[in-house]
């Protein structure tokens, strides 16, 4: 019997895999599938429906669609970077993305079109390198937002022992008591609303505030914590250099 049509659908149908040339390490790349949300987000691409919107006209998703095939992946993100712009919190990276006229995307430092998160790497490094110098390693940072948080953790790695307190962990009090005593530093980053009860146990020489939301703010606020004469050099060289 001949069969007419697509035969490796086919074959599918039926339950018989393709012959060995013809299941080739192409065909399977082409098989594998991302969560398109997922994707978009890890690389500073929120999924609303102007990215998705123009991916639709690229031929690249349709707008039903949750997954989005490897080999397409690449194509996704050219056609996002052809019509929009990445841009962190910085105004001279918005002044930067206007000049570009495309529509402008916030997003993470780390995934910014501007700068590409350079400010934020060399404040880390500073942070990292005045923790060590004091011998203070233990970092303990109560609130931020997810992302900022995130980009954080990435950023320092295994140069200092880090740890969260966030209202989204219900902490109670003795947890609450036991991270702020293991911690060399507390930070408070930005407005972080602190439950009353636990307020009065969040306090003492090593507890500071970051009133910015930004990674380098928050980097900045623990390394002339550490070490003001570090902060006040690095000041006083970008100033006569």
């Amino acid at each position: 019997m001949e069969v007419v049509g697509d035969t490796n659908r086919v074959r599918e149908w039926v339950g018989i895999r393709p012959p060995a040339d013809e299941d080739t390490e192409a065909t399977r790349h082409a098989r594998r599938f991302h969560c398109r949300s997922a994707l978009l987000r890890g690389v500073g691409w929120p999924q609303r429906q102007p990215r998705i919107r123009r991916l639709v006209r690229a031929g690249l998703t349709h707008s039903g669609k949750t997954r989005i095939a490897e080999n397409k992946v690449a194509g996704a993100k050219d056609a996002l970077r052809d019509a929009f712009v990445r841009i962190c919190h910085k105004p001279a990276c918005r002044e930067k993305a206007l000049r570009a006229g495309r529509a402008v995307v916030e997003t993470a430092a780390k995934h910014c079109d501007g700068c590409g998160g350079e400010d934020n790497r060399a404040a880390i490094k500073g942070m990292l390198a005045a923790m060590q110098l004091a011998g203070q390693t233990k970092l303990l940072v109560v609130g931020g937002a997810p992302n900022p948080r995130d980009e954080l953790k990435s950023l320092c790695g295994q140069g200092c022992e880090l740890r969260f307190l966030t209202t989204d962990d219900k902490p109670g009090r003795r947890t609450s008591d036991s991270h702020v005593a293991w911690a060399d530093i507390v930070v408070i980053w930005c407005s972080t609303p602190i439950d009353h009860k636990r307020r009065w146990a969040i306090r003492g020489s090593h507890v500071i505030r970051c009133p910015q939301r930004g990674v380098a703010a928050l980097a900045q606020s623990v390394a002339s914590h550490v070490n003001p004469r570090l902060v006040a050099g690095a000041k006083g060289h970008a100033t006569t250099g």
